[in-house]
């Protein structure tokens, strides 16, 4: 198609890098949406997954504390979900497979070591704590307050505990 095969060109040409990013990457164009778009392209199929991002690992903090659940590690997850400035949906993979699993489902995991450290143990567990997440996640702060209340309630100390979260969206700052 000719007007496709123009079209093409004016993005390729450097004087069309701007009309490029608002075609393809401010809408977050996928590559199956481009060849929608541009019917007569038909790349080999080797060079079309060539195209195709590999899958990122996803790392989620546990939000759970091994003195309270010992033999289960917990998550707290936000699925994600939402339409692309053209309206089309978009799924997060690994969290939209999460919430597909039945309560108490059982996944394979691996650990690494996080850059959090629970606060000092007992005998510092008297003192106020004060968590502040703006827009990080609430799951590493859950789970420094649940070490907290088990050491509470191992040792009596009941130090006052306040946490501040927020999301990205108003509607989603309440858990």
């Amino acid at each position: 198609d000719s007007d496709e095969k123009e079209r093409l060109e004016e993005f390729g040409d450097p004087q069309g890098v701007d009309e490029l990013a608002a075609y393809a990457t401010r809408p977050r164009r996928t590559c199956a949406e481009v060849l929608a778009d541009f019917r007569s392209a038909r790349p080999p199929l080797a060079r079309y997954l060539d195209l195709i991002p590999p899958l990122r690992q996803r790392y989620f903090s546990i939000s759970s504390s091994p003195l309270l659940h010992p033999t289960t590690a917990h998550l707290t997850v936000a699925v994600v979900r939402y339409k692309t400035l053209l309206h089309e949906p978009r799924l997060g993979v690994c969290s939209n497979y999460l919430a597909s699993l039945p309560v108490g489902a059982t996944v394979r995991i691996w650990l690494r070591t996080g850059c959090l450290q629970m606060p000092p143990e007992p005998t510092q567990i008297h003192r106020p704590l004060l968590l502040i997440g703006p827009g990080t996640g609430v799951a590493p702060l859950r789970a420094i307050l649940q070490h907290r209340a088990a050491g509470n309630a191992a040792t009596g100390a009941a130090g006052e505990a306040v946490l501040y979260f927020g999301c990205r969206s108003r509607r989603d700052d309440f858990l």
